[in-house]
């Protein structure tokens, strides 16, 4: 700023151009230009694009044609530069008016780069959401997927949200997985991840929740099991209780009052739900 100071004070104005044109110094050199000598500088911004160009950065080139409006030329130059990303954010977060045909490049590029999410995007401004929802679920960006499936294809939601599950157990995120697996239906695979992430709490409303269908409560008769006596290890007898009732493991709610040394509550059970072979034979042992 000195130099330029020094040599405009004996109204050098071209060599001050040149000093920044020397040092690459382009947007001090440009808001020299508009300040200065305005008749020079769409020449100096055509310089300063040919420079860009010339030296690879595409990138820097497409947003300075995207913020004159030329946005084609700029997604041109985003592609040219490999650069789809900045192709999409241009056409999403600029004009509504888009050439179709462009976006659907842009789409192609992204899909070619694995940036499956963002094609989605790109997609869905198409009005594509078949498209759309498929470059989700290969991005793996299953929120945006079920948001639009939602309203868009209501009965790929259920498939969604268990594939959504599979890769968040993937990524070793049990608990994140689990409700994904209850909206999907799939009780067993819930529980399964409950456990494997210790969220006992989670896995007993879990079981609470399947507890109203017969065939749910038979088929996860172990795992009922298996929470009601972690549930009595603990001392949460009112849980434990709950679940070792919903799958009529009375010998379990009986043992588990013995071993809490509650005697007279055990028996008082025992005689409510056991045959007398099976009180002997519990209390016996």
């Amino acid at each position: 700023k000195s130099a330029e100071y020094c040599l405009l004070e004996h109204d050098q104005v071209d060599a001050a151009i040149e000093m920044y044109k020397s040092m690459h110094m382009w947007n001090e050199l440009l808001d020299l230009a508009e300040v200065r000598c305005r008749d020079k500088a769409p020449q100096l911004r055509e310089e300063y694009f040919s420079h860009l160009l010339e030296t690879g950065q595409y990138q820097v080139a497409a947003r300075l044609k995207a913020r004159k409006g030329d946005i084609a030329e700029a997604i041109d130059l985003c592609l040219q530069g490999e650069k789809p990303q900045l192709a999409a954010d241009i056409l999403l977060n600029g004009s509504t008016n888009v050439n179709p045909q462009l976006l659907a490049h842009v789409a192609e590029a992204l899909n070619k780069s694995g940036r499956f999410d963002i094609a989605g995007q790109v997609y869905e401004r198409l009005g594509r959401p078949n498209d759309a929802l498929e470059a989700y679920r290969k991005g793996h960006a299953y929120y945006r997927a079920l948001e639009l499936a939602k309203a868009a294809n209501p009965d790929s939601v259920v498939q969604i949200e268990r594939e959504w599950a599979d890769y968040l157990v993937s990524q070793g995120q049990n608990d994140a997985a689990t409700m994904h697996y209850v909206e999907s239906g799939d009780f067993s695979l819930a529980l399964n991840c409950s456990l494997r992430a210790q969220q006992w709490n989670q896995a007993a409303e879990i079981l609470r929740s399947a507890a109203s269908t017969s065939t749910l409560r038979d088929e996860l008769r172990v795992q009922y099991a298996r929470v009601g006596r972690h549930f009595a290890s603990i001392g949460d007898t009112e849980t434990a209780e709950d679940l070792f009732l919903c799958i009529d493991a009375h010998k379990e709610l009986v043992e588990m009052y013995l071993n809490l040394g509650r005697v007279d509550e055990a028996l008082r059970r025992a005689k409510r739900q056991m045959k007398p072979a099976e009180i002997d034979q519990t209390f016996l042992d």
